[in-house]
């Protein structure tokens, strides 16, 4: 947990958020049956904690996909602010299955992943935007990437990253449509 917490606080001190930064897994660590509060962003939160809080709240043992850490807190991915200290980083694989039907949990995109020989293939869709063609894997982050070599700066590109079991996406806002792809996805089905 000291590891956790010490990483976490080295996110902060870099203001480093879930956008080309890391993303966590962790489990909320309290008592068998304990539900902790959840707290609200935004006009001094969540370091105002008792002006701050929300109406959510965690699970003791409920695995969450932290974004950002500010101090001594931790935002949780569609959960709210929790305090660093009521987490524990869990770990996750070096090498994920990236195989596999994904889903949008905070966007309406879809997203396929399949093995082809030695390589991956991605085919996308959200509103009207896509991507199609070939995923480089390395470990537990992927990239892909359809523009021109010519000019580096145009054409669809994303950052992918398995977490567990989640997919977080980073589209450069050039992959067609009015969404984009970045987001949170889980397995489809």
């Amino acid at each position: 947990m000291k590891r956790a917490i010490a990483m976490l606080g080295m996110l902060a001190a870099m203001n480093v958020h879930a956008q080309g930064g890391q993303v966590f897994l962790m489990r909320v660590d309290a008592p068998a049956g304990t539900q902790l509060e959840t707290y609200e962003d935004g006009n001094g939160c969540p370091a105002r904690a008792d002006a701050c809080r929300s109406n959510g709240s965690v699970q003791a043992g409920e695995e969450l996909l932290v974004t950002e850490v500010r101090g001594e807190w931790s935002r949780a991915w569609s959960k709210g602010w929790v305090k660093n200290a009521q987490l524990t980083e869990l770990p996750v694989d070096a090498q994920p299955a990236w195989e596999g039907s994904w889903k949008g949990a905070d966007t309406a995109g879809t997203i396929a992943i399949v093995r082809q020989g030695d390589a991956y293939g991605i085919e996308a869709a959200n509103d009207g935007g896509r991507m199609r063609g070939l995923l480089r894997v390395d470990g537990k982050r992927a990239r892909y990437d359809e523009g021109n070599p010519l000019m580096p700066d145009i054409g669809c590109k994303a950052s992918f990253a398995r977490i567990g079991r989640y997919l977080v996406v980073q589209d450069n806002g050039q992959c067609g449509g009015k969404g984009r792809f970045d987001g949170v996805y889980t397995p489809a089905g």
